[in-house]
């Protein structure tokens, strides 16, 4: 599958829909709402340079969270104040994404200039890909430049429905993206270590379950692990597992899904280890942090993982513990491929932060090809770590699993020759 690049337009003077990937939360500083991660917006510099440096006018579409009708607190104004910092000239700002103002605010640019549009999401007609509302969101463009990887998967009215009205090629951000999760599945280099933490396992099964095929190994860490205590019959007190609803899963049984991969392990001989214990292709922590709760981390103690483990309601899982983390850090320094997809434990807490920590440093020092993905693991990266040493840090959370699941990006279809 080729894609659609700039390099394949000639994109000089035209006047583009820059479909960016700015669904980032703001906060409060100082009385003002403003970002306070810019790692998406930094992602897209290069491609708005290139676009200002052809003089093409620039017309930013993105969405911000998930509004009901208009929330003030969710406008693009932050976004615009962030992306006029970096790009280090003044992006505008009009209140909406369709209509008179746009319109009026598009024909007062000038070649190189740069606006942003209104939350589209501010209008239902976007989350079911209203045609119509699609169309009258490309009105008076002569090009689509889709850098909205992390939105690669959805159908929506500003991703799939308005590349149904208009040409369009990716920018440079969404063909790093495409580029690095595609050299996973088809240029693997062995022996390759998936580590699946974070909280949820729900939005990773998919993928997990397809780089399972591939990996040689697969670290688990964080309360994802507790799915698969719980299936072995551990009794893990107040340690936090993830419940999944019926309405947004309605066939996902979690103790079946980990029982199924649990059935999948073996012995594993191909990493050396200074622990003697046996390492296997599934490799649930030998031992964890416990604590009070994750917000109390003042009385920690390391608790075997064992058939007579018993931790009492009031205490729970926090992090995986010190014969782990050595053992983690063992078999990543010996790896060729590692994506690392979630923290291994309240990594926020001092007490809990040390097998994150490990993990940060032996994917530091690893030469070879290294992958990061989801906000929790990038946050602990930039924390804890140096993000440059990583070969690829992937922003785009659930198409980023979805890709890796095998799904079908939705886009795709119109980005490609």
């Amino acid at each position: 599958m080729v894609l659609k690049t700039l390099n394949d337009v000639d994109i000089t003077g035209k006047t583009n829909i820059y479909r960016a990937p700015y669904d980032i939360a703001v906060d409060k500083v100082n009385g003002e709402l403003a970002v306070t991660d810019n790692s998406r917006i930094a992602a897209t510099i290069p491609t708005l340079r290139y676009l200002i440096e052809k003089g093409c006018k620039v017309v930013v579409l993105t969405w911000v969270k998930r509004p009901e009708g208009v929330e003030e607190d969710l406008r693009t104004i932050p976004h615009a104040k962030e992306l006029s910092k970096l790009l280090n000239q003044p992006v505008k700002q009009v209140t909406d994404c369709i209509g008179p103002k746009v319109h009026e605010a598009v024909s007062a640019m000038n070649n190189g200039d740069v606006l942003m549009l209104e939350n589209v999401r501010f209008y239902t007609e976007e989350y079911i890909d209203d045609d119509a509302f699609a169309a009258e969101l490309t009105n008076g463009y002569d090009l689509i430049v889709f850098d909205a990887f992390p939105q690669a998967h959805r159908s929506h009215a500003s991703t799939t429905g308005i590349l149904r009205h208009k040409p369009a090629v990716v920018g440079f951000y969404f063909e790093l993206e495409y580029k690095s999760l595609d050299g996973i599945l088809k240029r693997m280099d062995h022996p390759f270590t998936l580590i699946i933490g974070g909280a949820k396992l729900s939005d990773k099964i998919d993928a997990v379950k397809n780089l399972m095929t591939m990996a040689d190994i697969v670290l688990l860490g964080g309360s994802t692990t507790n799915i698969f205590l719980r299936a072995l019959g551990r009794k893990i007190g107040g340690s936090h597992v993830e419940e999944v609803s019926i309405e947004d899963h309605p066939n996902l049984d979690l103790n079946a899904v980990a029982r199924d991969i649990l059935s999948r392990d073996d012995q594993v001989t191909i990493f050396n280890s200074s622990e003697s214990l046996p390492i296997r292709k599934v490799f649930i922590p030998h031992d964890f942090v416990v604590g009070n709760s994750k917000d109390d981390d003042s009385n920690p103690e390391v608790v075997l993982n064992n058939e007579s483990m018993d931790i009492p309601a009031e205490k729970g899982i926090y992090d995986i513990g010190p014969t782990t983390a050595k053992m983690y850090s063992e078999i990543i320094s010996q790896s060729k491929t590692v994506f690392w997809a979630g923290p291994m434990g309240v990594f926020e807490k001092p007490n809990y932060a040390n097998g994150t920590l490990q993990v940060i440093k032996a994917l530091n020092s690893n030469p070879n090809k290294t992958i990061v993905a989801g906000g929790d693991a990038i946050t602990s990266l930039n924390k804890f770590g140096d993000a440059t040493k990583v070969t690829h840090i992937s922003l785009a959370g659930g198409a980023t699993l979805d890709f890796l699941g095998g799904k079908p990006l939705v886009v795709l279809q119109y980005l490609t020759l």
